[in-house]
């Protein structure tokens, strides 16, 4: 007799024309009963040509939110997805620190915390002002120019201001006081007093 023909069932599928039996998807791949090729999964990227072929995990700081073999899309700009592989969409990538925002709102990113801001940990909180009398560093870019720091990453990075002197500085706290009459302090040798120029 003829040989009967019948689709593969749903996770099997059969490359090519001729007798034979179907194949299992790799693991993390899927298809349906109407499809001749399997799909790697969301989070996986691949492309299921033979018994052989595999879905690899996307890697850290990337995502792939539908089925397919297309390739994992990078998470936007300062953000990340906290070592996580094989996430599925881009609300897995949250704000590096010294960055606020939530990537996967409509218009959504991570921007910077401002002058004289930080922010300790990753994530959608907000960013912290520097306490009274101090702004975060300013630094000096390639070509000499004096930057105000923005994306500040710790209460450190938090120095006494022009005309304020060092009171008690510690990792978790710092108190600057205004200086004498007749007495005057840039931010840079006021980080000088701390040992921190």
């Amino acid at each position: 007799g003829q040989p009967v023909c019948t689709l593969c069932a749903e996770s099997t599928f059969k490359i090519g024309h001729g007798v034979g039996a179907c194949d299992d998807c790799p693991r993390n791949s899927s298809s349906t009963a109407s499809r001749r090729t399997c799909d790697c999964d969301e989070g996986w990227s691949g492309d299921i040509v033979n018994a052989s072929s595999r879905c690899t995990e996307c890697p850290i700081n990337t995502f792939k939110n539908q089925k397919g073999g297309m390739e994992c899309t990078a998470c936007t700009a300062n953000s990340n997805t906290r070592n996580v592989t094989a996430s599925i969409n881009l609300a897995s990538c949250i704000c590096d620190e010294g960055y606020t925002g939530q990537p996967a709102s409509v218009g959504g990113g991570c921007v910077a915390c401002p002058f004289s801001w930080y922010k300790t940990d990753v994530g959608p909180s907000e960013c912290t002002r520097c306490p009274s009398g101090t702004e975060t560093s300013i630094l000096r870019n390639e070509t000499g120019k004096k930057e105000r720091q923005m994306a500040a990453t710790r209460l450190t990075d938090c120095v006494c201001s022009e005309g304020y002197y060092p009171d008690k500085y510690t990792e978790n706290r710092i108190s600057c006081r205004p200086c004498d009459v007749d007495h005057y302090s840039d931010t840079i040798s006021a980080l000088a007093v701390e040992g921190r120029a």
